[in-house]
């Protein structure tokens, strides 16, 4: 493992994280402010 691996696996791993959250992030928001809009 040299640094450039450990460099391109941690890219790799924060744009995966943020195409998750991005996916995830629309249900989740709506989820939490529905209550938030009823009152």
């Amino acid at each position: 493992m040299t640094a450039r691996d450990l460099r391109w696996g941690a890219a790799g791993f924060l744009a995966t994280s943020l195409l998750i959250l991005a996916s995830a992030a629309p249900p989740l928001i709506a989820m939490l402010a529905s209550p938030l809009a009823r009152l």
